[in-house]
C-alpha cells in the first residue's frame, strides 16, 4: 500500500456555477499533466477522501483497492477481478 504525503493547503474559488481550485506544482509534475490534460476525479464516500488521476493513466494501483482499470467505452472503473460496477 502507498503512503499519503501531504503537499499543500489551496483555497478554493467559485467560478460560475462551479468550484475551482489551483493544482499544486508538485501534484501536477507527480501526475505528469500538462495543459489541456483530462484528469479524472475518484471519491470515497466512507472516507470522505477524493483522488486525482492523469486520464492518460487508464490503469494504475489505488491503496486497498489493488489495480484500477479505467473502461473508457463504459466511463467506470473497476478493480482486478469485479466486473467494473
Amino acid at each position: 500500500m502507498g503512503v499519503l504525503k501531504f503537499v499543500k493547503k489551496q483555497s478554493v474559488r467559485q467560478h460560475g456555477g462551479s468550484l475551482e481550485v489551483t493544482i499544486p506544482d508538485e501534484v501536477s509534475k507527480h501526475l505528469d499533466l500538462q495543459s489541456a490534460d483530462d484528469i479524472i476525479f475518484l471519491k470515497d464516500d466512507t472516507r470522505k477522501v477524493a483522488l486525482i488521476v492523469n486520464a492518460r493513466d487508464l490503469e494504475f494501483e489505488a491503496p486497498e483497492l489493488g489495480t484500477i482499470k479505467f473502461k473508457s467505452n463504459l466511463g467506470v472503473f473497476g478493480h482486478e477481478g469485479d466486473s467494473g460496477r
